[in-house]
């Protein structure tokens, strides 16, 4: 099976070239999915944080049950506009896949109308800017990876784009056939306004790239997960049912770095789960990776969730920089776990780990 998914995947990805740029207003639909082709409209949205934004609204699409997949030559969503994705009512989840060279820039709100669960795929790249936002009902997860997995029924390809086939279950695996190169795709988050990429209180957010480089933005999943993981060459990442990432032992890893005071926050009333899987993990430049219950939250019965970085070769946590798993003063729970694995940890420069419980605590 798996070397029928490879045969099927053949030709290796162009890395895109960044642009210098601002993004343009574009989000244009490829003719890939013949009479099922996405559609795009303009129009004034008001967000669910009560914000009015001209948007392109996307249409169509081919559903396959509860999943409904798009596919665009180009996708850029500039500052202060909004990009929403339109779709029926027993719709859970909504692919996209960017089928030109270029990577997407993202620079104002990526959006749904409904509570289906999206998943952003570009394999040359995808770069979330300062005022980058999201709007979503569900879960999130942005990849360069060259396509998604439905296990024994198929794949949705974004290197050799087809029609779906009868792919009607949920995925179960991120498919990368890429080059090894100094110049892998990059998923770049610096969303910092507000809460930065932000999902529902009980969703996920996911990233897996090439590399993911948090350069000042934040990633918050309250009470959620977030999955961040890195991929160099060719391989499968699995997909587990809980969002998190399935990752072979034999699988090259890419890079992960936390830069320019980056925060990742699942911390509120109770587990909340952050895994970051990589070859090497930066965490610098007062960056903060917060899991925990926070002060005055929780009840008899809460846990806080585990932190996990996972690393075949260095993390360092450096310049002032802090990993913390902790159930606050004035907090209802049970601690949760703070593991990492690496082949070496550098701990330098007032920075610190933290698994502490300072509450009150529980039997589960």
């Amino acid at each position: 099976m798996q070397k029928v998914l490879w045969a099927a995947l053949v030709g290796l990805t162009a890395v895109g070239v960044a642009r210098t740029e601002a993004a343009v207003a574009q989000v244009r639909p490829d003719a890939t999915l013949g009479a099922e082709n996405s559609r795009v409209r303009a129009d004034r949205v008001r967000g669910r944080d009560n914000i009015e934004r001209d948007s392109d609204v996307i249409e169509g699409g081919a559903q396959r049950g509860g999943n409904l997949f798009h596919s665009f030559e180009q996708f850029d969503v500039p500052e202060g506009r909004g990009a929403y994705f339109n779709s029926p009512a027993d719709v859970r989840n909504i692919f996209s896949r960017v089928t030109s060279a270029d990577r997407s820039e993202i620079f104002g709100t990526l959006g749904t109308f409904s509570n289906a669960n999206l998943f952003f795929m570009n394999p040359n790249g995808i770069l979330f800017g300062a005022n980058a936002s999201l709007d979503l009902g569900g879960s999130f997860a942005a990849t360069t990876a060259n396509g998604i997995q439905f296990g024994e029924q198929g794949f949705f390809n974004a290197t050799n784009p087809e029609a779906p086939a009868l792919l009607t279950i949920n995925p179960s695996a991120f498919l990368f056939n890429q080059i090894p190169t100094d110049n892998l795709p990059t998923i770049t988050n610096q969303a910092n306004t507000g809460f930065g990429l932000r999902v529902r209180n009980g969703q996920n957010l996911l990233l897996l790239g090439g590399n993911v480089a948090n350069d000042g933005g934040q990633l918050s999943a309250f009470e959620g997960r977030v999955e961040i993981g890195a991929v160099v060459g060719i391989g499968a990442v699995g997909l587990n049912s809980d969002s998190s990432f399935n990752f072979p032992t034999d699988l090259i890893r890419g890079d992960v770095s936390f830069t320019n005071r980056s925060q990742v926050d699942v911390t509120f009333k109770n587990a909340g789960d952050i895994r970051v899987t990589a070859r090497s993990i930066d965490v610098s430049g007062e960056s903060l990776l917060k899991a925990g219950i926070n002060t005055n939250s929780g009840a008899v019965g809460s846990r806080a969730g585990d932190l996990n970085l996972n690393a075949t070769g260095d993390v360092q946590i450096r310049q002032g920089s802090r990993i913390e798993n902790d159930v606050n003063p004035g907090a209802i729970g049970n601690g949760g776990n703070l593991t990492i694995t690496a082949r070496s940890l550098l701990v330098e420069e007032r920075s610190q780990i933290s698994a502490s419980t300072f509450a009150r605590l529980y039997p589960f």
